[in-house]
């Protein structure tokens, strides 16, 4: 159990966010080698429902809120085109995802930052597994995320984002 934080569910999800984003370069600096995501622009791994705490959703809908209406309008349509439960053999795309970029990724979840696939059949990249240090440092920045959360009364819980996002987006 983590102990108990003051800090605002907000700022540990950034925070965690900052922390697995640093884990995974300092990783691949030490290796020298490291994925080419910045030059995929194939998005391979945008095609799976990636999971998020309710917290990430929450910070998510918020950049959306800040769109144009037309951009809002676009996701919508691709929201309403999603199934209405997660299901593993879902072969679509991310509703964040157009023209091969993710519009979210300042603010992606803690999945989309932590794995460039879940499925490596789909990714098309010469992209190595993770090594068990890295993964093993990645899942616990997850749960100190989840435990922090919990200890302050944030949301804790974990929704496939994007499904989420399909009932929740236009909540007030």
């Amino acid at each position: 159990m983590a102990e108990k934080t003051d800090e605002a569910p907000e700022a540990q999800v950034r925070r965690a966010w900052v922390q697995v984003d640093f884990d995974y370069g300092e990783h691949f600096r030490r290796k020298g080698q490291g994925p080419d995501c910045e030059r995929c622009h194939k998005a391979f791994c945008c095609r799976q429902l990636a999971l998020s705490t309710e917290e990430e959703a929450v910070l998510i809908r918020e950049v959306v809120r800040q769109w144009p209406q037309k951009k809002q309008r676009q996701l919508s349509e691709r929201l309403a085109a999603l199934p209405n439960h997660a299901r593993s053999n879902y072969d679509g795309e991310c509703p964040f995802l157009v023209n091969e970029r993710c519009q979210v990724y300042e603010v992606r979840p803690m999945a989309c930052r932590m794995f460039h696939s879940l499925n490596k059949s789909k990714c098309k990249r010469r992209t190595k597994a993770l090594d068990e240090e890295l993964y093993s440092a990645l899942l616990a920045n997850n749960k100190r995320l989840r435990e922090g959360l919990e200890s302050s009364g944030g949301r804790a819980k974990v929704v496939v984002m994007p499904i989420w996002m399909k009932y929740h987006w236009q909540d007030r």
